[in-house]
């Protein structure tokens, strides 16, 4: 699994290196979800629902018939990912001009 070749030869992107997120677009579509056990990312393992390790929340989704919510995550799961062009040279302008957007933290780093 590796950053989109795309994304990660563009010279006016950040290096991929310090990228700091837990799940990146993925280049093969996730497993999938045949049980509340089984499916979604190849490597990084997520439950199919949070439950803050509340047992009656455990409990519950064992017990659930899930297969219609299973297959329309087994749906989005087999959308490609796409760049948005536009979002992205936005993005880009904006980081390029000193402007701060979103989450997206600002290029210039400050002593702390």
């Amino acid at each position: 699994i590796a950053v989109n070749e795309e994304f990660s030869m563009s010279s006016t992107l950040i290096s991929p290196s310090k990228l700091n997120t837990r799940v990146q677009p993925m280049v093969v579509p996730p497993n999938e979800w045949t049980d509340v056990n089984t499916g979604g990312y190849e490597t990084i393992k997520v439950p199919f629902m949070r439950t803050r390790h509340c047992k009656t929340q455990k409990d519950s989704i064992h017990r659930a018939d899930l297969s219609k919510v299973m297959e329309g995550l087994n749906v989005l799961g087999n959308i490609p990912w796409k760049i948005n062009h536009e979002v992205l040279n936005a993005a880009l302008k904006c980081w390029d001009d000193g402007i701060v957007l979103g989450d997206i933290p600002s290029k210039i780093d400050y002593e702390v």
